[in-house]
């Protein structure tokens, strides 16, 4: 029988979804994970889009981020498996699992599908001596099917290791058929699986980036974490500011354990939260010069 622990014992995981347009800030807010804890973190790198020099002018320890490589559903399971039995037997050695991105990580899983279906096809056909007729780039409903479900799983079982979760995907424009006919942004993803991945995470975080003429303000990297407009974020533990600047995950960690403060208390004293404010111009910049003229 499984143990009972009472949930004030329970260490508080956070599973996050990031996704947003390319140079939005996703991957360097993932990779903040690396900020909490001496633990490893273990990079599911499917788009090579981790960059180790730009990762340490901002003061993310790269050493002890482990790169992952992806092809193959075999290579989800297997990289489980091994995170599981050391989560077992060495609690807190992982730090958590980043997912960068799941967007890529469904074309390779796709891709194996078909190619497996194809290789099939041409066996088939040498045995027989007939030409082999079936199209090595063309995909079925039962094939995206088959996809999906694979997803799916790895998903779950990710999210339920006892380390922290990041999914990364870029972003979607979609028409909201069944509502106002509206557009509206969600993960690259099947819709399918992009409902079930918005499900299964606790926090979800749109991105963008917001102009500004200081290229150093980080707090032009902002994160929608509410679902507003046509932008569908979330926040299942309501500790969030609706528009986050400078939404790194150790940031996030940082805001979803501060039980002791009021939400609204932290988000108005967050420098970052400030800096934004005064750059959009709903705070008063102290240090601007002043225009009243001594008579």
């Amino acid at each position: 029988m499984a143990k009972l622990v009472a949930l004030d014992e329970h260490e508080e995981f956070v599973n996050a979804l990031y996704f947003g347009e390319a140079g939005s800030g996703k991957t360097t807010a993932a990779a903040s994970m690396a900020k909490l804890g001496d633990g490893m973190i273990i990079y599911v790198d499917a788009e090579a889009g981790l960059k180790v020099q730009p990762m340490r002018r901002l003061g993310i320890p790269t050493g002890r981020i482990m790169r992952y490589k992806v092809e193959t559903f075999d290579d989800l399971q297997n990289l489980y498996w091994q995170a599981k039995a050391k989560l077992e037997e060495e609690p807190g050695s992982i730090l958590g699992i980043v997912f960068d991105s799941f967007t890529e990580i469904q074309k390779k899983l796709l891709e194996g599908i078909v190619d497996a279906r194809y290789a099939k096809s041409l066996a088939q056909a040498k045995r027989g001596g007939f030409e082999v007729k079936d199209d090595p780039f063309a995909t079925d409903r039962d094939e995206y099917g088959k996809m999906t479900e694979m997803c799916r799983r790895t998903a779950r079982q990710f999210r339920d290791l006892d380390c922290h979760t990041v999914f990364v995907c870029l972003e979607r424009r979609d028409v909201d058929k069944e509502g106002d006919g509206g557009i509206f942004y969600r993960p690259a993803l099947t819709p399918a699986f992009a409902t079930d991945l918005m499900g299964y995470v606790d926090v979800a975080l749109y991105m963008s980036q917001e102009e500004s003429e200081d290229i150093n303000d980080i707090s032009r990297f902002v994160a929608v974490t509410r679902p507003i407009g046509k932008y569908r974020g979330k926040d299942r533990y309501g500790a969030l500011p609706p528009s986050f600047p400078n939404p790194t995950f150790d940031r996030v960690v940082e805001f979803v354990r501060d039980v002791e403060s009021e939400p609204e208390n932290k988000w108005s004293n967050d420098p970052y939260v400030r800096q934004r404010l005064i750059r959009i111009g709903e705070l008063p910049d102290p240090n601007a010069e002043s225009t009243d003229v001594g008579v």
